[in-house]
């Protein structure tokens, strides 16, 4: 669970949010976990950029899980 303030300007809002990580490779799953404080920082990271407008749309949720993907590919190529 995350828990993280966005970036509205008029007013203090905050998100709480849930991720799932779904992986085919038990190896990989145990190799990740030592990459689990950076994966934790960029999805904080990419969250704290987004205001409660862009985060309330089906679109928004949509792009945010995209962008989330695309911040860890490279973790998914380095499983070989």
């Amino acid at each position: 669970m995350f828990t993280v303030n966005l970036a509205d300007r008029e007013t203090e809002r905050y998100a709480q949010i849930g991720i799932t990580l779904e992986l085919d490779d038990p190896k990989f799953a145990d190799q990740l976990k030592a990459y689990l404080p950076a994966v934790r920082n960029n999805i904080l990271m990419v969250l704290a950029a987004k205001t409660s407008q862009e985060l309330l749309a089906r679109e928004g949720k949509v792009k945010l899980a995209a962008e989330i993907r695309r911040e860890h590919a490279p973790l998914t190529t380095e499983q070989g």
